[in-house]
This record gives C-alpha cells, structure tokens and sequence, in this order.
C-alpha cells in the first residue's frame, strides 16, 4: 500500500515547491493556476506527488501539539 498523493494548502508556492523538491528529490509535474486563479503545483514522481495550492489569504496555523495537524517544521511552508 502507498499514499498516491496528499494536499497541502500553503502560504507561498514557490518557497514551498523549494523546500520538499530538496527534501524528497522530486520534480515539479504540473505547475499552474486553480481556476480561481491561485498558484498550485504537483512535484513528486511517476507513482505519488504533493499537490500544493496556495492559500487564498496569509495566515498561520498555531503549533499546538495537543491538537490534530502537522507541526510547523514539516509544513515547508
């Protein structure tokens, strides 16, 4: 069994395509517009990608590890 791909929402595409394209070694597959016209990009490989879409407005999720999410050091972004 293996996760084909998984969302992240993130406050800047660029930086974050960046940062898991260096983390994971994978490729940009598609990058493009939503059509609401936000950023949004897949990178991985032939078998399981990242989708990433940008936030529609900046904001920050509190890192409270009491709570359901992912710790600020591993959203990237």
């Amino acid at each position: 069994m293996f996760l084909e791909h998984v969302n992240f929402t993130v406050s800047d595409l660029d930086r974050s395509v960046d940062f898991y394209t260096r983390l994971f070694g994978f490729k940009v597959r598609w990058k493009g517009n939503l059509d609401d016209g936000r950023p949004a990009a897949h990178i991985g490989d032939d078998r399981q990608y990242l989708a990433l879409f940008e936030a529609a407005s900046p904001g920050q999720v509190e890192n409270k590890m009491t709570e359901v999410g992912l710790p600020f050091w591993f959203r990237g972004g």
